[in-house]
């Protein structure tokens, strides 16, 4: 199976396009979102320490192939575990049933920044640090 996403990086909320091919004909496919590194082949309930979520199902159609959406979740609730979602490196998975073997994974990131102190009187030195932006690339504060 192969799965991809476009695009490969971007903000909480918003769009990510899922594709892939080589998936069994009219099979069930579900999608997952966590901050857990695993590889084909291994389990969602087993391998991603309980921190997932589940952010679409879809059926592949005659061909083998997927296409559908999902909006980046600002949370990861569907495992034991909850998670905030923050700037930095996701993966997505594919499965043929809930939480079972991975069939594909792709890398996904992030974007986000954090500010400290988040609050502070007048004149306060306020740091601020951003994740999966381009080099070089323009930020306005």
């Amino acid at each position: 199976e192969s799965l991809k996403v476009s695009p490969t990086k971007g903000e909480i909320g918003d769009k990510i396009t899922v594709t892939g091919s080589d998936y069994d004909y009219y099979d069930k496919v579900y999608i997952y979102f966590s901050s857990q590194e695993a590889d084909k082949g291994d389990y969602i309930d087993d391998d991603l320490e309980g921190i997932w979520e589940e952010v679409k199902t879809t059926y592949a159609n005659g061909e083998g192939k997927i296409s559908t959406y999902f909006k980046v979740p600002s949370e990861l609730t569907d495992g034991d575990e909850e998670e905030d979602v923050r700037g930095g490196e996701y993966f997505v998975y594919t499965t043929y049933t809930k939480e079972g073997k991975i069939r594909a994974v792709r890398k996904f990131t992030v974007t986000g920044i954090t500010i400290s102190p988040t609050e502070g009187p007048v004149g306060t030195e306020v740091e601020i640090e951003g994740v999966g932006f381009d080099k070089e690339e323009d930020i306005e504060v």
